[in-house]
């Protein structure tokens, strides 16, 4: 394996690791919670490695597709959602159909 990714690797794991661990300072309460802030920054990091790591064959084209496609969903749905046809619909209503849309 090539040194250079596994130094990146590396080092995006320990700034999540860091990240949580910044998070979890912010509020004086949350102290308790030091470890499963830490567990959870580091699962995101590894998750995240581990999705490099396994699609080696994922091409740009794939992504730009998935980002237009992505895109193009967001648009209709604010659309949709900024349509008349919530009007009547009661806060929690239109909360949840926008959540489901997006």
């Amino acid at each position: 394996m090539d040194k250079t990714i596994t130094i990146i690797r590396i080092t995006f794991f320990l700034i999540c690791l860091a990240g949580s661990y910044l998070v979890c300072l912010t509020q004086p309460d949350w102290d308790q919670y030091l470890g499963r802030a830490l567990f959870m920054g580091g699962g995101i990091g590894a998750l995240v490695i581990l999705v490099d790591v396994f699609l080696k064959g994922f091409s740009l084209r794939g992504l730009t597709a998935l980002t237009f496609g992505l895109f193009v969903g967001w648009v209709m749905a604010f659309f949709i959602s900024s349509s008349p046809l919530f009007e009547g619909a009661d806060s929690q209503t239109k909360f949840l159909a926008r959540l489901a849309m997006f």
